[in-house]
Protein backbone atom coordinates (compact mmCIF):
# COMPACT_ATOMS: atom_id res chain seq x y z
CA UNK A 1 0.00 0.00 0.00
CA UNK A 2 1.15 3.74 -0.84
CA UNK A 3 2.02 5.88 1.63
CA UNK A 4 0.32 9.42 1.22
CA UNK A 5 2.70 11.77 1.50
CA UNK A 6 2.56 15.84 0.99
CA UNK A 7 3.38 16.24 -2.84
CA UNK A 8 -0.05 13.90 -2.81
CA UNK A 9 -2.33 15.26 -0.38
CA UNK A 10 -1.46 19.08 -2.33
CA UNK A 11 -1.89 17.73 -5.40
CA UNK A 12 -5.62 16.34 -4.61
CA UNK A 13 -6.13 19.75 -3.27
CA UNK A 14 -5.47 21.49 -6.30
CA UNK A 15 -7.55 18.75 -8.90
CA UNK A 16 -10.22 19.13 -6.26
CA UNK A 17 -10.67 23.11 -6.42
CA UNK A 18 -10.03 23.03 -10.19
CA UNK A 19 -12.77 20.87 -10.31
CA UNK A 20 -15.24 23.04 -7.75
CA UNK A 21 -14.02 26.31 -9.64
CA UNK A 22 -14.99 24.49 -13.40
CA UNK A 23 -18.60 23.27 -12.18
CA UNK A 24 -19.19 26.52 -10.20
CA UNK A 25 -18.26 28.71 -13.67
CA UNK A 26 -20.65 25.61 -15.52
CA UNK A 27 -23.80 26.61 -12.34
CA UNK A 28 -23.32 30.39 -13.40
CA UNK A 29 -23.58 30.56 -16.70
CA UNK A 30 -26.50 27.89 -16.53
CA UNK A 31 -28.30 30.31 -14.15
CA UNK A 32 -27.56 33.43 -15.91
CA UNK A 33 -28.50 32.00 -19.24
CA UNK A 34 -31.71 30.79 -17.46
CA UNK A 35 -32.74 34.35 -16.22
CA UNK A 36 -31.47 36.08 -19.34
CA UNK A 37 -34.41 33.56 -21.25
CA UNK A 38 -36.52 34.46 -18.86
CA UNK A 39 -36.90 37.83 -19.62
CA UNK A 40 -39.76 39.44 -21.92
CA UNK A 41 -38.44 40.23 -25.67
CA UNK A 42 -39.56 42.32 -28.09
CA UNK A 43 -39.31 40.73 -31.66
CA UNK A 44 -38.63 43.14 -34.71
CA UNK A 45 -41.06 42.52 -37.44
CA UNK A 46 -38.35 43.35 -39.96
CA UNK A 47 -35.33 41.37 -38.99
CA UNK A 48 -36.06 39.01 -36.66
CA UNK A 49 -34.08 40.34 -33.94
CA UNK A 50 -34.96 39.53 -30.14
CA UNK A 51 -34.47 42.27 -27.94
CA UNK A 52 -34.80 42.62 -23.99
CA UNK A 53 -38.10 45.10 -22.94
CA UNK A 54 -35.37 46.86 -20.67
CA UNK A 55 -32.63 47.39 -23.84
CA UNK A 56 -35.08 48.68 -26.04
CA UNK A 57 -36.21 51.34 -23.56
CA UNK A 58 -32.82 52.53 -23.78
CA UNK A 59 -32.76 55.41 -26.77
CA UNK A 60 -29.29 54.52 -27.87
CA UNK A 61 -29.86 51.18 -28.05
CA UNK A 62 -31.53 49.72 -31.68
CA UNK A 63 -31.80 46.65 -33.33
CA UNK A 64 -29.38 45.27 -36.70
CA UNK A 65 -31.63 47.12 -38.99
CA UNK A 66 -32.63 50.01 -37.30
CA UNK A 67 -28.69 50.92 -37.18
CA UNK A 68 -28.33 50.02 -40.95
CA UNK A 69 -31.10 52.98 -41.81
CA UNK A 70 -29.70 55.25 -40.09
CA UNK A 71 -26.92 55.65 -42.42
Amino acid sequence: MARENTLDTVLMGAVGAGAAALIGAQAVEYYRERRRRSETHIICTDCGEAMPVDDLLDPVVTCGCATVRMD
